[in-house]
């Protein structure tokens, strides 16, 4: 497929190859966001203590990760829910600017205002 992108003219080539990393990025963001909430799911419901009293344990011989970013994961996940995710995988939005755009992130603009654009038509 690869090869296929080779002939395509310079500037159709490059749209093409955006158009699959934004697509992976989608397929990544629910990916990461279904994660953190089976992650949550197993601490929650004390899943791990079938294997490991301890979920810092549990965390490094089964999840692969410290306790520390697991926790971070589920910290993120319940404040933000998945949308969170969603803006990390393809903005690389840090925690604390979503927190200062959230809260007007999903606003429509104002009807009569042509300066604003919504946020779809740059997704």
């Amino acid at each position: 497929m690869t090869k296929q992108f080779d002939e395509l003219p310079p500037n159709i080539a490059l749209g093409t190859w955006l158009g699959r990393r934004q697509a992976f990025a989608v397929i990544a963001s629910e990916c990461a966001a279904a994660e953190a909430e089976a992650i949550r799911h197993i601490r929650q419901a004390r899943l791990y203590k079938s294997v490991t009293p301890h979920w810092s344990e549990f965390c490094v011989q089964h999840l692969g990760m410290s306790k520390s970013n697991a926790d971070r994961l589920i910290r993120l996940f319940d404040e933000f829910g998945p949308a969170y995710f969603h803006a990390r995988q393809l903005t690389g939005i840090s925690p604390a600017e979503y927190r200062a755009v959230a809260p007007i992130a999903n606003l429509p603009p104002p009807p009569d205002d042509p300066q604003l654009i919504p946020t779809s038509s740059h997704v």
